[in-house]
Formats: C-alpha cells, sequence, structure tokens
C-alpha cells in the first residue's frame, strides 16, 4: 500500500555509502572495527553499564559479535553507530541511532561512556553532533529514552539539547523488573545545544530532579537486545540561582546510581509508538517559573 507522501528518508540511499566519520568538540566519531571489542568488553564489565543496558559480554567473541552488529546496523539501512574517540585516551564511547520510521523521519538516540572518560563531556557532545547530521540527512524527530532510575543519562540529554516530554510508563525490562522511561525529543527545527558540558554526576542534578512528579518523569536505558538506537524548553540557557534548583521540573532528572552512568536506548521491541503521560493545564499553572537572566 503506498504513501500518500514521499517518505522522510530513504537508508538504502544512506546504506549505498560509508558511514561518515564525524567530529564532536574534540571527539571523533567513526565506524566501529574489529579492533574495538576488547574495549567494548571492558566497558561492559562496568556494572553501572551492565544495570542500564540489562546485558553483559562473558567473552571476547560476544564483544566482537555485538561491535558486528552495530556496523551492519548500517548496511541494512536500520541505523548508524558510532565508535567515539578521544585523542588522549582512544575509544571511550558509542552513541547510535535507530531508524524507527524512515516515512516519518523519526529515531531513537542510544549512548554510553567508558568509566575512564566520564565527567568530560562525551556522551553530550556526540549528541549533539550526531542529532546535526541526522537532521541534516532528513530525520524530522529524535528521541531519547532512559530508565527514570538513571538521572545521568536525562542531564546528558538536557545538556545535548533535548526537551522533555514525558513518561513511558513500565515500557522496558531491566534486571530489576520493568522501569518507567523519560522521554526527550527535538525536531529539525529545533536549536541544537552547542556549548559542550562536562557529563553530569548524580551531585550536580537538583534535589527536584528525582522523577517524583509522576507524570513528567523521564527515562532514557538501553534495554537487552534493544535496537540501537537532547533539555531545555527555552531557545537559550537558563541561568539559575542554587535557590531556583527546587523549581525545576522533575522532568529533567538524572537518576544515574553512580557518577556519570550514561546510557540511553529504548526498551526491546519498541516501534516509536506508545502514549506519553503528560500533566493537566492545572499542574503546569501550579509549577514556579524559572527566571531567566540577562
Amino acid at each position: 500500500m503506498p504513501l500518500l507522501y514521499p517518505p522522510a528518508l530513504d537508508p538504502d540511499a544512506l546504506a549505498r555509502a560509508p558511514l561518515p566519520d564525524l567530529t564532536a568538540d574534540g571527539l571523533v566519531l567513526r565506524a566501529w572495527r574489529d579492533g574495538d571489542a576488547a574495549a567494548v568488553r571492558a566497558a561492559y564489565a562496568d556494572p553501572a553499564t551492565q544495570r542500564w543496558h540489562a546485558r553483559r559480554l562473558d567473552s571476547d567473541d560476544e564483544a566482537l559479535d555485538l561491535v558486528h552488529a552495530w556496523r551492519d546496523a548500517w548496511a541494512a539501512g536500520t541505523g548508524a553507530s558510532w565508535a567515539v574517540d578521544d585523542p588522549e585516551l582512544g575509544m571511550v564511547g558509542r552513541v547510535a541511532v535507530k531508524i524507527g520510521s524512515a516515512g516519518d523521519g523519526t529515531g531513537v538516540l542510544a549512548y554510553w561512556t567508558a568509566p575512564a572518560a566520564r565527567g568530560r563531556g562525551v556522551s553530550a557532545r556526540a549528541v549533539r553532533a550526531v542529532a546535526r547530521w541526522a537532521f541534516a540527512t532528513g530525520f524530522h524527530r529524535l528521541e531519547v529514552e532512559h530508565s527514570t532510575g538513571n538521572p545521568a543519562s536525562c542531564r546528558v540529554a538536557e545538556k545535548a539539547g533535548f526537551p522533555a516530554e514525558g513518561t513511558r510508563r513500565g515500557s522496558a525490562r531491566h534486571a530489576d523488573g520493568w522501569h518507567d522511561m523519560h522521554v526527550h525529543a527535538l525536531l529539525a527545527p529545533d536549536s541544537i545545544a552547542v556549548a559542550p558540558a562536562p557529563d553530569a554526576d548524580v551531585a550536580d542534578a537538583p534535589a527536584a530532579c528525582d522523577g517524583s512528579d509522576g507524570p513528567v518523569a523521564l527515562d532514557a536505558s538501553e534495554a537487552p537486545a534493544a535496537p540501537d538506537v537532547l533539555a531545555d524548553h527555552a531557545p537559550g540557557p537558563v541561568a539559575l540561582d542554587a535557590s531556583e534548583a527546587s523549581a525545576i521540573p522533575d522532568v529533567l532528572a538524572d537518576h544515574a546510581p553512580g557518577p556519570d552512568v550514561l546510557d540511553s536506548g529504548e526498551p526491546a521491541g519498541w516501534d516509536g509508538s506508545g502514549l506519553l503521560a503528560v500533566p493537566s493545564a492545572e499542574a503546569l499553572a501550579a509549577r514556579p517559573r524559572l527566571r531567566r537572566r540577562g
């Protein structure tokens, strides 16, 4: 059955060219190599990475299979996955975008940073670079999802410029059960944050960002076997006094159990659909307003 409008993306056309290298404020995003398998296995040995990805790698062969799957997604036209290189530390992370709907031009982002490189803004810089590429390529909407228990991933989405939208309740399964997932999204006409910022420690997140507001809590972690896959509502940065921290909506949460637990992705089998729980007009009107400086 033919569409009545031209698709936003042609995955086959994308795959006919090599995956492009991207630069991200001192980082290089490149295609995966077989030689990355050992570093990938080491990253997945980290308990925090295992917690939010809900998987572990028990051998170099398993790590190599995962590297091949990330690389093969480009050839299959299902998405793009990059290794993130730091000039001093080598391969320090991963960022990917999975095509949710080629017709609608939607994509879902995923990212993680190796423990040794956390606190350097790796994931936020990489996500911004991939978002620029994706919008120039024809994507219309990009999403980030993370567990409401993973505030560091939420903070990365904020710093990358992805507004928070709502919560998908019980939509991803982790080793400890079902998690509510925070949703951030950016549209092609939206501006992308450009100032590099360090990835957040839990201590960086305002106390109000604990997901306690229910309907507007957000999430971004990668469930087992999940396909590979930015938050300031203002057009420019908002400066806050310490006294204003409590006014930040709970949607801007960062829920990691330790510093810089960076990971984003989508629940297994998610097809880009689903309802977002949003607050009522009365609830929004009752919230305190942030004051902009300057």
